[in-house]
């Protein structure tokens, strides 16, 4: 499974890149298994489950390292969940 992507910008001397277009040579069944690892970490920041740092599809699907041994997608959320307001709190 491939990855191809354009770079924009050298973040660190090691990377990551930031991309200005990247593609994705999946199987419709493993573009299923990314589409519920989305799902799974937007739905966490939605609730106020996860505030910042990244997470590897590698983990939350453990088959994907068997495979797809070279691939790996992460996700990062570093903005800050609002804080939440005590009920009776002004």
């Amino acid at each position: 499974m491939p990855l191809y992507g354009y770079s924009k910008e050298v973040l660190t001397d090691i990377g990551p890149y930031e991309m200005s277009e990247v593609s994705l040579d999946f199987s419709f069944n493993d573009l299923r298994r990314i589409a519920r690892f989305l799902n799974a970490f937007a739905d966490s920041v939605e609730a106020g489950e996860w505030r910042s740092g990244h997470r590897h599809l590698s983990e939350f699907d453990r088959d994907w390292n068997r495979d797809h041994p070279r691939s790996d997608v992460i996700v990062f959320h570093t903005s800050q969940a609002p804080t939440m307001r005590v009920e009776g709190e002004k």
